[in-house]
């Protein structure tokens, strides 16, 4: 594993909350949900914008294509105010 670099069945902490993410039976991704990292890709290098599906580690189902921020993986601070 590459220093702060996401990885597939990483387990991370989600850091902020977003409330429009719906997760399984009606919950939000919120700050302090933990899961895995189902998959990721980076989809525009030059912004440092990637999508991930996530598998919190409570619930059954992975919720796709969550829009993250990979500057957090490479200067551990958010480039993108996303709340």
């Amino acid at each position: 594993m590459e220093p702060n670099k996401i990885n597939k069945n990483e387990k991370i902490i989600c850091l902020m909350n977003n409330w429009d993410i719906e997760l399984e039976d009606d919950y939000s991704l919120v700050n302090g949900i933990i899961g895995y990292v189902e998959d990721f890709k980076i989809v525009n290098q030059e912004l440092s914008l990637g999508t991930l599906d996530f598998k919190p580690d409570f619930l059954d189902e992975t919720t796709a294509d969550i829009i993250f921020d990979n500057t957090i993986f490479e200067t551990n601070e958010f480039k993108y105010p996303f709340h």
